[in-house]
């Protein structure tokens, strides 16, 4: 367990790096409000990590017991039990940003192709 809270705390330090890039690239969105999406793609891997380790599988999100996405955000979550797979898109945002992560715990930042 210490060791996925390690994991999962490198990790978030990786997405914070990402998600300060993805700003520099021209896009008007507000950096605290990205911020706050790395922060709750964060929370998911957390709480599905520790879910997993309680009950031998990976949750809805409405199981997780996190709070909801961001303001301007919109979350999905998709989960057979032996793997997750989640996003977080910007529904404010004229750049499209969004956030993406699995199982692996890793939390990719993403625009669309223009």
């Amino acid at each position: 367990m210490l060791k996925q809270a390690m994991i999962l705390g490198l990790v978030g330090i990786a997405g914070l790096r990402t998600a300060d890039s993805v700003q520099d690239s021209g896009c008007p969105a507000d950096a605290q409000r990205r911020q706050a999406a790395v922060q709750f793609a964060r929370a998911v891997n957390t709480a599905e990590a520790r879910f997993q380790a309680q009950n031998k599988r990976y949750g809805q999100i409405s199981e997780l017991g996190i709070e909801a996405e961001p303001v301007g955000y919109r979350a999905q979550l998709s989960s057979d039990g032996t793997a997750y797979v989640f996003s977080i898109k910007d529904t404010v945002d004229p750049c499209h940003f969004a956030l993406f992560s699995d199982q692996q715990g890793l939390i990719y930042a993403a625009q669309p192709l223009r």
